[in-house]
């Protein structure tokens, strides 16, 4: 699958986050006090190292995994050998490229014949789109838990808890909305959001939608297990009060104008963290230590793998 070439307001909005993101680094590395860093590394032991790294790998082969488990079941078809590869492909390409190119590469993997290429591929982004929605229910529950909390005196609580109550009904339940709330939606939200992930949606037996929100738990909390023995090695740090932290970062990260959240998520965690007795320079260090963590290591070290079995595949066939 070729990557549609970039209109002009395409290129624009590229610059506009790249620039947004030199402008948020530039201002995390002023705020950045390296003494302070040096001064609160605690260091990580050889089992806290082995944990993380375990921890993360584990968690990207259950995000691969849930990923050709819903496509399958919406009946996707995947070139063979090719799902989890492209998978961790477009992870990595996701991470360094202000466009879309990782999604597109994880769709490259898909079986796509030509006289079927319009309703697949929008299958597949209505998968996309459903996968996402998920994980903003996953990290919507931690988030609001950690509002009742942190602020228990405060509506925070009660309001997004009821916020993530309402998003899980209408991406898990099999309730459509009434026409006539649909149509009060504005076109763009309704044809481009709304209809494809109530599709997807559709198209998933109850039994699978419970299994893709058991998955994406499960990644999230692998993630968690190793972001935490990183965080640790800057300072004290509550376990609790980390597991519903991460979720803001994470929300954090998806602002539009910057790349994979880069400058964003180490601002949001200064603040975080930092106002928890957790030094606020460490926890920008860490901040990008568990993204890295957590996207880049795993492929790394999962690609070698993929491609080691493929070959074994291929040769067992001939």
């Amino acid at each position: 699958m070729r990557s549609p070439p970039l209109t002009t307001s395409g290129r624009v909005r590229a610059a506009l986050r790249v620039a947004g993101m030199l402008a948020i680094v530039g201002f995390v590395v002023w705020r950045v006090d390296m003494s302070a860093v040096r001064a609160s590394w605690r260091g990580m032991s050889p089992g806290a190292v082995s944990l993380a790294a375990v921890a993360f790998c584990a968690a990207m082969s259950v995000r691969a995994l849930k990923w050709r488990r819903q496509a399958e079941a919406v009946g996707l078809r995947f070139l063979p050998g090719l799902a989890t590869r492209r998978f961790l492909l477009g992870v990595l390409l996701g991470v360094v490229t202000p466009m879309r190119l990782g999604e597109l590469t994880r769709l490259s993997a898909l079986e796509v014949p030509e006289s079927e290429r319009a309703p697949t591929l929008g299958l597949a982004t209505a998968a996309l789109l459903l996968e996402k929605l998920v994980e903003i229910v996953v990290l919507g529950a931690l988030a609001s838990l950690g509002a009742w909390v942190v602020w228990p005196d405060t509506v925070l609580g009660p309001l997004a808890s009821l916020g993530v109550l309402a998003l899980a009904v209408g991406v898990l339940a099999p309730i459509r909305p009434p026409g006539r709330l649909l149509e009060m939606l504005p076109a763009g939200l309704r044809g481009r959001v709304v209809q494809p992930a109530l599709k997807a949606r559709d198209d998933l037996a109850p039994m699978r939608r419970g299994e893709l929100l058991a998955l994406t738990g499960l990644a999230q909390g692998l993630n968690m297990l190793g972001g935490y023995q990183i965080y640790r090695a800057f300072g004290e740090l509550d376990l609790l009060r980390f597991s519903f932290g991460m979720p803001l970062l994470t929300f954090a990260s998806a602002a539009p104008f910057t790349v994979s959240g880069i400058g964003v998520r180490e601002a949001a965690a200064m603040q975080v963290f930092g106002a928890q007795e957790y030094p606020a320079s460490g926890a920008a260090i860490a901040a990008s230590m568990v993204f890295l963590g957590a996207n880049v290591l795993p492929c790394l070290a999962l690609l070698p793998w993929t491609l080691l079995t493929s070959a074994r595949s291929s040769s067992s066939r001939e």
